[in-house]
């Protein structure tokens, strides 16, 4: 662990790669999203295979981060980053020349193990190089940048679309090369800080005995569950809500695809919103069970609210105060009892990895539902399932307020 004093400046050219590296692989991710229809037409797909092309990603990411997280002592954390950023990269790159359906899923395979992979080591290298008191704003600058990539592709893309002479594939090649630079950099400049890293990583069977224990913890199981209920509801209302406001409340589908993206875009202020004010406050629990709660409640109010008004405040409200949650509840896991970078990796690795495959599931599963049940009533069903974030309050406070606290009270 670093402390104020021995904190490098190098930190900040890791923090910068790391802000390099969530800005374009959420691009690479969602990028055939608003070019999905030339993609149809160019393979003579439908709608649903084509869909899978975006979706089967988040199983990808799932599966490759569990593996990444138990696997990734032999590769260590920049190891990891630096193979998963080249795998983004050339699975982007190669995409743009896919001559059929099949090479393209190959592809888009490919960034999904390149994706999965970079998760853990992504979250767990703050704690190599900046002292605790800065996780807190870090953690909420970098959930941040995922919210602005995911804006910036849905807003960016058909231009480039254009851009290049209506060639999809162009648009698809042009993100992979970012992300090619982005691997180079990595290549060149990643560093782990290895005065912050545990004795046991001298001891390669130790280390791994650790890494496979730390997954029994009840408090990383407690924040395992909280985030795939959040995680489960949000892939929902991003799969299914302009679908919902087109078909129940008569929107167009402009009008409803505008909609839908207002929690996203509202969550770029929550996840810096988050990490600052719990870094302010020294307490983190607080931000954690009640704000996502509330969340779920704007979820089900927009579900039910029949008025554009009252639906576009919800999902801004949801979109905002549920996504302050995200920032706290990676700081806490940051400050467990025992926690290393190391440890962190394993852990959020699985964690995450176990979110997204649940991800990929939840329309599946929803959209079976919504075929006898119809639509509203099986989003308002699986929606409380974020409910499970109630497991963020049987967490230990981790947070420095709460540490003075108890040390008054025992004086």
């Amino acid at each position: 662990m670093v402390d104020d004093s021995k904190a490098s400046p190098y930190r900040w050219v890791i923090e910068g790669l790391l802000i390099s590296s969530l800005l374009v692989q959420e691009a690479i991710w969602l990028a055939p999203a608003p070019i999905l229809e030339p993609i149809i037409r160019s393979f003579n797909i439908g709608l649903g295979r084509a869909g899978m092309l975006i979706s089967i990603i988040a199983l990808f990411i799932g599966v490759f981060a569990i593996v990444g997280g138990l696997i990734g002592n032999r590769l260590g954390i920049i190891g990891s980053l630096v193979a998963g950023a080249w795998m983004l990269g050339i699975g982007g790159v190669l995409s743009g020349y896919a001559a059929n359906y099949w090479t393209l899923f190959a592809c888009r395979a490919l960034e999904g193990i390149g994706f999965g992979i970079v998760i853990g080591p992504g979250q767990a290298l703050p704690m190599q190089w900046f002292p605790p008191r800065e996780w807190p704003y870090i953690n909420g600058v970098n959930l941040l940048c995922g919210n602005i990539s995911m804006a910036l592709t849905f807003a960016v893309t058909a231009p480039l679309y254009y851009r290049f002479g209506s060639s999809w594939g162009a648009a698809l090649t042009f993100y992979g090369a970012i992300e090619i630079g982005v691997a180079v950099l990595w290549t060149l400049l990643g560093r782990e800080n290895i005065d912050a890293q545990a004795p046991a990583a001298a001891a390669p069977h130790r280390d791994q005995m650790r890494r496979l224990d730390v997954l029994k913890r009840s408090d990383l199981l407690l924040a395992g569950i909280g985030i795939f209920g959040g995680v489960w509801m949000t892939s929902l209302h991003g799969a299914f809500m302009p679908q919902f406001f087109h078909t129940y409340r008569g929107l167009t589908l402009a009008q409803a695809g505008r909609l839908a993206a207002t929690p996203t875009t509202a969550a770029i202020a929550g996840s810096l919103l988050g990490g600052v004010a719990s870094g302010l406050a020294g307490r983190r629990k607080p931000f954690t069970w009640p704000l996502a709660l509330v969340g779920v409640g704007c979820a089900l109010a927009a579900l039910l609210i029949p008025n554009y008004g009252g639906m576009f405040f919800f999902e801004l409200m949801g979109g905002l105060i549920g996504s302050m949650v995200w920032p706290v509840v990676l700081t806490m896991t940051m400050e467990l009892p025992g926690m290393t970078a190391e440890l962190a990796h394993v852990a959020l690795a699985c964690i995450w990895g176990a979110a997204f495959i649940g991800g990929f599931f939840a329309p599946l599963i929803a959209g079976a539902i919504a075929q006898w049940a119809g639509l509203q009533a099986s989003l308002i069903i699986f929606t409380l399932i974020g409910l499970s974030q109630m497991a963020f309050y049987f967490m230990p406070e981790t947070g420095k307020r709460a540490e003075v606290l108890q040390v008054a009270a025992a004086g």
